[in-house]
């Protein structure tokens, strides 16, 4: 993290990341049961199922493989994650601006994605760990100009 200070004096960190995706691991964690029983319904190997659930496979199938492990008790986490953005505290909250207009904004629990002024995504009374799940759809937006709330 740099601190950088803005013309007029205003003091901002801004959070240095050279590839998102080099920093960042997410995955969701399955038990051996659920392991086993999606390698029997999608008739993949253990490799398989593991690539679907660290996220290092994308598609239709690992999405459906990812979706069953959480819908059958699979628990999601991520680590590390550090976005390219600029932060400021405000009273009740803070602001990250990332490139391409977008900025996310917390008021208590409460999120809002905007784009160059034009909501884009709300998200009510979120609870710390669900922060980097809607940081990371930021910095996608800023990134490719979409958002993507499957992941």
């Amino acid at each position: 993290m740099q601190n950088l200070t803005l013309v007029g004096g205003a003091k901002v960190q801004k959070f240095v990341n050279k590839s998102t995706h080099n920093y960042m691991k997410k995955y969701i964690k399955v038990s051996t049961e659920v392991r086993n029983f999606l390698m029997k319904k999608y008739n993949v190997t253990r490799q398989t199922i593991w690539e679907a659930c660290y996220f290092i496979s994308g598609g239709k199938r690992p999405d459906a493989i990812r979706k069953d492990a959480l819908e059958m008790g699979g628990r999601y986490f991520e680590e590390n994650f550090m976005p390219n953005c600029t932060f400021r505290r405000t009273a009740d909250g803070f602001i990250q601006e990332f490139a391409a207009g977008v900025v996310l904004t917390a008021t208590g629990s409460d999120i809002v994605i905007t784009q160059n002024g034009k909501i884009k995504a709300e998200f009510d009374s979120v609870m710390a760990p669900g922060w980097g799940a809607i940081c990371e759809q930021a910095q996608k937006l800023a990134e490719t100009g979409m958002l993507d709330m499957a992941s």
